[in-house]
C-alpha cells in the first residue's frame, strides 16, 4: 500500500501522510481558491467527515488526521498574504493533483524566518542581503535545524549561507519545496533530511538579469566546487542544474540524489539514515 502512494515504508505514510495536501486544503480556503478537496487524493480519512464511532481504529486514524490539520492550521495562520501565496506556489498549484492557476501568481516574498522549538523555518525568496539577515537571526535566536521553502533567488547569497550552517553543524530539511538557488543553501546542513516526500529539490539552469548563463561558464565550476566542500557530488548537481532551462525546473529522482550524497529522504533512500552511519 505505501509504495503505491509514493512512500516506501508504512511507517513514514502514517507519520507524513496527508500534511502537504492539508496544507493545501487549508491554503485554498484561505486564499479563496475554491474547493480543491475533489482534486486530491486523501492518504488517511479527512477530518471534515465523521469517523464510524463503532470502530476504534477509524477513531484513531481520525484523531491523527485532526492533530496534523489543527498543527498545519496554526503554522499557516501566522503567514502573511505574500507567504501564504509562496507556500500555494510551491506546494499546492499545480501540484498533488491540483490544476494550476487557481491563485493568482502575484506576490513579492522576500524570505522571512521564524523559529519554533529550536527548528528555523525560512520561507521565501533568497535575495540580495538574505545571508546577512540569516546570520543576524541565528546568532539571536538558539537554533539546530534549518527547514527551506523558497523557489530560489541569488546563488551567492545561498552558498554563502551553506557554509554558514555547515560551519554552525545545523541540519537542514524542507518546509516546502526549495528550487533553483535555495538547494546550495540547503547543501550546507549536517546531515541534510526531507522527512515528506512531497517536498522536492528542484535545479535549472543559472541566469543574470533573467538571460541564461553559457553552460561553460565558469560559475558552473565554483558551484561544483562547493557542493563537493559539502560532501555531495558535486558533478552530479551541476547536470542537475543543466538538465532544465530557467523557465522550468527539473526534480530528480530522490534515491539518485541519495546515491548523490545530496539529501536522505525518508522512506525513499536505500542508505541507512545519516544518524546511523556517523
Amino acid at each position: 500500500m505505501a509504495e503505491e502512494k509514493g512512500a516506501p515504508m508504512l511507517g513514514t505514510l502514517d507519520l507524513q501522510a496527508d500534511v502537504a495536501e492539508f496544507k493545501c486544503l487549508i491554503l485554498a480556503e484561505m486564499l479563496n481558491a475554491g474547493d480543491v478537496s475533489p482534486h486530491i487524493q486523501l492518504y488517511g480519512p479527512n477530518p471534515a467527515d465523521e469517523p464510524d464511532l463503532n470502530d476504534p481504529y477509524a477513531i484513531r486514524l481520525h484523531a491523527t488526521a485532526d492533530a496534523k490539520w489543527a498543527y498545519q492550521a496554526s503554522l499557516i495562520v501566522d503567514l502573511s498574504e505574500d507567504q501564504r501565496l509562496e507556500m500555494w506556489n510551491l506546494t499546492c498549484d499545480g501540484k498533488l493533483g491540483i490544476p494550476t492557476g487557481l491563485v493568482a501568481a502575484d506576490w513579492a516574498t522576500r524570505a522571512t524566518f521564524r523559529v519554533e522549538y529550536g527548528i528555523l523555518y525560512v520561507l521565501g525568496d533568497i535575495e540580495e542581503g538574505f545571508f546577512d539577515e540569516f546570520q543576524s537571526f541565528i546568532q539571536a535566536h538558539e537554533v539546530n535545524r534549518v527547514f527551506f521553502g523558497s523557489r530560489g533567488g541569488s546563488v551567492g547569497e545561498a552558498v554563502k549561507t551553506g557554509r554558514l550552517i555547515r560551519q554552525l553543524g545545523l541540519e537542514t530539511d524542507l518546509y516546502a519545496t526549495c528550487d533553483s538557488a535555495c538547494p546550495l543553501a540547503y547543501l550546507g546542513g549536517t546531515p541534510r533530511l526531507i522527512d515528506n516526500w512531497r517536498f522536492k529539490l528542484g535545479f535549472h539552469q543559472m541566469a543574470y538579469n533573467g538571460e541564461p548563463l553559457p553552460l561553460d561558464h565558469e560559475f558552473y565550476g565554483l558551484v561544483r566546487d562547493y557542493v563537493t566542500e559539502m560532501g555531495a557530488n558535486g558533478d552530479y548537481v551541476v547536470t542537475a542544474m543543466k538538465s532544465a532551462p530557467i523557465d522550468q525546473m527539473y526534480y530528480p529522482e530522490f534515491q539518485n540524489m541519495c546515491d548523490a550524497e545530496i539529501t536522505w529522504v525518508r522512506g525513499n533512500c536505500s542508505q541507512p539514515h545519516p544518524s546511523v552511519r556517523r
